[in-house]
């Protein structure tokens, strides 16, 4: 499956390193929006069951060939590593612009396109819940931190289709 394969592709390229130490003394991270050390996101609730929370990080990074990722994520690890817990992915044929961009299934999405998809993936790497269709709206990307927010619906491997509401600042990783 196309999912797992860019999965495996972002493990393997690991983060390069250890990711920097935020220099606030904000125990509860960067509020939504400011990218701080490690990003942060909000993901309005659970689908069929599963609930990513609480977000501990998110980041964005660029696979050669394959495409670039935003991951709001349940566990910590350097960036561009995956934890072992469960995640929200974001999939682009390329480094997000600002803007607004339509979501596809993963049936549909391919790159070279404008076109984004996203899935709920489990700790195991497994997909849980695949995108039918939404929004992704990038509001800014400078080149260290790329913000925003989506409205997507899934069908979960279990139940019936939902939306999923969040924001993202993610941290671009090296």
């Amino acid at each position: 499956m196309k999912s797992l394969v860019f999965a495996i592709a972002l493990a393997a390229c690991g983060g390069g390193g250890q990711s920097p130490t935020d220099a606030g003394s904000d125990d509860d991270g960067p509020a939504p929006g400011v990218c701080g050390a490690n990003g942060t996101g909000t993901i309005s609730g659970p689908i069929g069951g599963v609930e990513v929370t609480p977000i501990v990080r998110a980041f964005q990074l660029e696979v050669p060939g394959e495409g670039t990722a935003i991951v709001i994520d349940e566990g910590a690890g350097a960036c561009g590593e995956l934890a072992d817990s469960d995640r929200l992915v974001l999939l682009f044929c390329e480094p997000p612009t600002v803007g607004e961009q339509t979501v596809v299934d993963e049936q549909t999405f391919a790159c070279p396109s404008s076109n984004t998809a996203s899935l709920v993936e489990t700790a195991d790497g497994g997909d849980f819940a695949e995108a039918t269709g939404g929004t992704i709206s990038v509001d800014s990307a400078d080149g260290a931190c790329t913000r925003g927010s989506f409205s997507i619906d899934y069908t979960p491997n279990v139940g019936e289709p939902e939306r999923l509401t969040g924001t993202f600042a993610a941290v671009v990783c090296p």
